[in-house]
């Protein structure tokens, strides 16, 4: 009698975390933020496990993509955990700000395309951490949008220097300035996003993406990203500030000794990024070359 032939096992990776689940299914790398209670906002912990999990994937060449996903069907991420930025002041607000920016540097710097699956709410920190990904597909529930000025924080961590390439500098800055919201359908005609699909096909179309990437050349895929984020036009400016200088988080950069100039500032691509210390500051772009006279990212209240 002739044996069945036996069944294709399925190739999966785990690794352990504390605010994030990480698993690699099928050549795919699944990091999901698994902190429902707070609608997956983000403290510095799971920032550091984002960055841990993601960067392993440069471990395992046969991960053909990424997908970035929060737990449950409430929110993708609802940006920075309150609780943990009131406690920031302008000493450890640094180090926040630096975890962000290494987190979106790990994404763009992967060799491999990152998804962001939006289910829910994907505000604020959130909205940037979706910014940051390749190609970002959503339910019809998936709200998206900045409130950094409701809450006294600058959004210089991507909303600023994506948000104007993306969509255009006039929605950007309302979306910006007067914490304007989209909804998924809406987000899919401004080209904020991909794709929108019914909640219930959101994972089933996520998938359909991996096969469709995994079916193509790796190499050429990876090839493709490293040249599309080395070029200045589509990646995270390298001169860019991303200082937080709210009341909320009490992070101010003092324009004293700790800042001195550097050789960047005389690249002409980068873009100055300016924090006022209210919550309504404006946050202003520009290609211009920065001169050798120009003040510190943030002043605070000095003169």
């Amino acid at each position: 009698m002739a044996k069945k032939p036996a069944a294709k096992r399925r190739s999966i990776n785990k690794r352990h975390y504390d605010d994030i689940l990480y698993e690699v299914r099928d050549q795919v790398a699944w990091a999901t933020i698994n902190r429902p209670r707070v609608l997956n906002a983000f403290r510095e912990q799971t920032l550091d496990e984002l960055i841990d999990a993601l960067k392993s994937t440069r471990e395992d060449p046969s991960i053909a993509c990424a997908v970035v996903t929060g737990a449950g069907d409430k929110a993708f991420s609802a940006g920075g955990d309150f609780y943990a930025m009131k406690r920031l002041n302008w000493v450890n607000g640094a180090m926040w700000n630096d975890r962000m920016q290494g987190l979106a540097m790990t994404i763009r710097s992967l060799p491999i395309p990152v998804i962001a699956m939006v289910n829910g709410w994907c505000m604020g920190g959130g909205h940037e951490l979706a910014l940051w990904c390749d190609l970002v597909i959503a339910s019809e529930n998936a709200v998206l949008g900045q409130t950094g000025a409701r809450v006294g924080a600058c959004p210089t961590v991507g909303a600023t220097q994506y948000l104007p390439r993306i969509i255009g500098e006039r929605l950007a800055r309302e979306m910006i300035f007067c914490a304007r919201r989209f909804t998924a359908k809406e987000a899919v005609a401004i080209g904020l996003i991909n794709k929108c699909v019914p909640q219930s096909e959101l994972r089933k179309e996520t998938l359909a993406w991996c096969e469709t990437i995994k079916g193509h050349s790796p190499q050429t895929l990876r090839m493709t990203k490293k040249v599309s984020t080395s070029n200045p036009i589509s990646s995270m400016p390298r001169g860019s500030t991303a200082w937080s200088c709210s009341p909320m988080s009490g992070a101010r950069r003092k324009a004293s000794k700790e800042w001195t100039p550097s050789s960047r500032d005389a690249n002409p691509i980068s873009i100055n990024s300016a924090c006022a210390t209210n919550a309504s500051s404006k946050i202003i772009s520009t290609a211009a070359p920065r001169t050798s006279t120009r003040r510190p990212p943030c002043v605070g209240n000095n003169p």
